[in-house]
């Protein structure tokens, strides 16, 4: 069959003409992070080559939704447009900060997404380190928490070591053990999988060496250039303005990788990484992952919260499409050295 005769041909050919002129892209633009190899395979069948687990649960993809809210006026709907969205996609969730569940039962609801998500999909809480602290010290804290996270059916629990951020917070905590140390305990108390993230200045050498050889099952890493609680911290509290400079400090999700490359990928073998913090789509993250020549997930919640204030189907499109890319991305694009 001719061109002529194909359906829509000539509304394409002429969209191809009137669009040509805006779709010149300077060489300058050019991403120049890999090797495009379009004789080198075929189009992907579907996203059956992203199927992957997280720590035994099986999931769709390697996209993490990222600890978000809990325990305020909009965190219920939240939550549970987040968990319908991962139910319908097959991914992975982490909650937001489930301080309130050390007190009381009060803030439940936002939490309890395993009706949503089923049984099948990964559902982790989260708590900081200020909170493990007393947690450590005080067994009818420990009693509490941890029976509240058993009736939501949770699968582990992320600590967010946040230091910077305490410390710039109007209403910060002191961490008063030295955190590698509350980690430790932590992980001997809990009855649950244990994981660590920072929440936007990401960890230098010293700190993924701990890591290293603590007993935790995964490590997300919350690297600078994505949602900067610290500097969120500064916007909440005008007179501590001087203090700004600390806000900048960090590492980067590239910076990490290179320290974890470093420090030994075999010693993270049998722990979750998760590569967030600056990420802009699929691209980064195929460029992280492969760099770091382990499997593993992504995440960037800022732009998922971001999304999902349009509306619930525009993050479900936005997910599955990133999830296209980055099937695409694993099939034609390879990392130059």
């Amino acid at each position: 069959m001719s061109d002529r005769k194909k359906p829509n041909t000539s509304s394409r050919k002429d969209e191809h003409i009137s669009l040509a002129e805006m779709s010149v892209l300077p060489t300058s633009l050019n991403d120049g992070r890999f090797y495009y190899e379009p004789l080198m395979s075929v189009h992907p069948n579907g996203l059956k080559n992203l199927e992957s687990s997280f720590l035994g649960k099986k999931v769709s993809g390697p996209i993490w939704i990222s600890s978000m809210t809990g325990g305020s006026v909009n965190a219920n709907r939240v939550n549970k447009q987040l968990a319908e969205v991962c139910s319908s996609l097959g991914l992975g969730m982490g909650l937001g900060s489930c301080r309130p569940l050390m007190e009381s039962t009060k803030f439940f609801d936002d939490f309890d997404l395993r009706p949503i998500l089923g049984d099948t999909l990964p559902l982790y809480a989260n708590i900081g380190l200020a909170q493990i602290e007393k947690i450590n010290s005080d067994s009818q804290d420990a009693k509490v928490f941890f029976k509240n996270l058993e009736q939501l059916k949770v699968d582990g629990i992320f600590v967010h070591v946040n230091p910077l951020q305490e410390f710039l917070q109007p209403e910060g905590d002191r961490f008063l053990v030295l955190p590698v140390e509350s980690l430790k305990t932590f992980i001997n108390k809990s009855p649950f999988k244990v994981l660590v993230k920072e929440v936007g200045q990401g960890m230098g050498p010293g700190s993924l060496r701990a890591l290293s050889e603590l007993n935790i099952a995964g490590l997300e890493f919350g690297a600078f250039g994505g949602t900067n609680f610290s500097k969120l911290e500064l916007l909440r509290n005008s007179g501590r303005q001087n203090l700004n400079p600390l806000s900048y400090v960090g590492h980067s999700a590239d910076e990490m990788v290179d320290y974890i490359k470093d420090i030994g990928v075999s010693k993270f073998e049998n722990k979750e990484l998760i590569i967030s913090g600056g990420l802009t789509s699929f691209l980064d993250a195929h460029y992280l992952m492969e760099k770091l020549e382990v499997s593993c997930f992504y995440g960037m919640a800022g732009k998922v919260l971001s999304v999902l204030s349009q509306g619930q189907e525009d993050l479900e499109c936005f997910l599955r499409n990133e999830l296209e890319g980055l099937s695409f991305a694993r099939r034609f694009l390879r990392l130059k050295n």
